[in-house]
């Protein structure tokens, strides 16, 4: 088949974006069917071209007097910064066989995971893998040199804008004129995340340190304990892409041997959106004056206090009580008439702080109504109104079903309405009986009994 390359077009007005996994800390529960305890002697010493198991100077507590220590797993990866690829062995993991975990806290998890049970596999020592939690995540990205200190002030914005009561910055510098990292620690965007972007620095370890002109500066997102590793892939392709967006630069990919080794591009970014929340914060003008508030919350008390309160700065429950001079009980009923424009940020230890998520905010926005006892009485009410209609209904199928082949005239007295005897057609009473007037008069049959004891249960269930 011959395909005419010369009629391909090629899109290049956006720019591919890279973003990558870097580190994992997980932990692989092992099934009970393979307990870790009866393969030691086998594990250890095991090597392979990729993979070795030794005995780790980590000490591990098992009860209140046991201690003992885990089996540690390498990995042979290029070293680091190298533009040779000398190949080093890097820790990689630690067996729990006590416990029946295994701890993976190194680069590269989703394929290496796997190619570590397939290696112990191919070598007659089969596991099996129950499920996996994660510690943290580390999605990053590169970004052009000349990008980094605007990197570092759009984190700071990030700060305030997501800070919680734990929260910390740390930079580092070679000296007063050259920052080379900075970390923001604590932050809670969708969850607890850590953001950092830092250069790489030569020799870090001796005193004449130098930053590698020839290795980009990295932007990265590290997520604390995410759902999975998909969640975090998609949150942090998220966030990270809203701060490359809003600086106007590109990601840049990683194309050396070490790179490649420790890093796993996330297919599929290019189909994330930026997060709305920290896009919205980041190219918007800082505002020093409330917006156009709804009118359902100028019309509410509570609700305007509040929103005036937090709009701003987030703020822990007990301050916005006290500020407010209002109970925890007002607080909670006004948070809920707030609904989704309420952002919850941290966790119940310290304690949450409570912020307006402002990407909700517009005039069509509308506050809840409280009508918790309102409804139910509502509801009781319609329901006894259908019960009384169901009867009518129900009286009048009986009586035009029933009364129809009677020739009707004018009662003068009660004692005319029971005066028909002679009905030429009766299916509801018993044919045994000789009128129907025997059987109207018997309370059991009388379509009205029905409505009286069902008012009687509407009225206990409104107590």
């Amino acid at each position: 088949m011959n395909t005419n390359f010369s009629n391909i077009q090629i899109d290049y007005s956006t720019p591919k974006e890279y973003f990558y996994i870097h580190r994992v800390k997980a932990s692989l529960f092992v099934s009970s069917s393979t307990p870790l305890s009866l393969l030691v002697s086998k594990l250890f010493g095991f090597t392979d071209p990729k993979f070795s198991v030794g005995q780790s100077n980590k000490i591990y507590t098992n009860f209140h007097n046991h201690t003992y220590s885990p089996l540690e797993v390498k990995i042979l990866l290029p070293k680091y910064g190298l533009a040779n690829g000398k190949l080093e062995y890097k820790h990689w993991a630690y067996i729990d066989y006590i416990k029946n975990v295994i701890h993976v806290d190194g680069m590269y998890p989703e394929k290496r995971i796997q190619d570590f049970i397939d290696s112990l596999k191919s070598n007659g020592i089969e596991i099996l893998v129950d499920h996996i939690t994660y510690g943290y995540v580390e999605i990053c990205c590169r970004h052009p040199f000349n990008k980094f200190d605007e990197v570092t002030k759009a984190l700071d914005k990030l700060a305030k804008r997501f800070i919680v009561g734990k929260m910390n910055i740390k930079t580092s510098a070679l000296d007063p004129d050259e920052e080379y990292s900075h970390l923001i620690k604590n932050l809670y965007i969708d969850g607890y995340c850590n953001i950092k972007t830092y250069k790489h620095v030569l020799e870090y370890l001796k005193a004449n340190q130098k930053v590698n002109q020839n290795i980009p500066p990295k932007l990265e997102i590290q997520l604390i304990k995410p759902m999975s590793l998909e969640v975090a892939k998609k949150r942090g392709v998220a966030v990270l892409k809203a701060v490359i967006s809003s600086l106007k630069t590109k990601t840049l990919s990683m194309e050396s041997s070490y790179e490649k080794a420790d890093y796993t591009p996330i297919l599929g970014s290019d189909e994330i959106s930026q997060n709305e929340k920290v896009s919205s914060h980041l190219n918007k003008q800082e505002m020093k004056v409330l917006p156009t508030i709804p009118t359902d919350i100028i019309g509410d008390t509570n609700c305007l206090k509040l929103f005036n309160e937090i709009y701003f700065e987030a703020k822990p429950s007990n301050l916005i009580c006290e500020r407010l001079n209002i109970s925890q009980s007002t607080l909670r009923r006004t948070l809920w008439k707030l609904g989704n424009l309420i952002e919850r940020r941290g966790s119940q230890n310290p304690g949450y702080l409570y912020g307006i998520d402002t990407t909700k905010v517009n005039n069509k926005y509308h506050i809840r109504s409280i009508t918790k006892h309102s409804s139910k009485s509502s509801n009781n009410k319609g329901k006894a109104q259908g019960i009384i209609l169901s009867t009518i209904i129900l009286s009048n199928i009986l009586f035009f079903h029933h009364f129809l082949p009677f020739s009707f005239k004018t009662f003068k007295s009660p004692e005319d309405l029971f005066s028909l005897r002679n009905a030429s057609y009766s299916s509801l009473f018993d044919s045994s009986r000789p009128s129907v007037d025997t059987a109207l008069l018997k309370t059991d049959y009388f379509p009205n009994q029905l409505a009286n004891s069902n008012r009687e249960e509407v009225k206990l269930h409104e107590e």
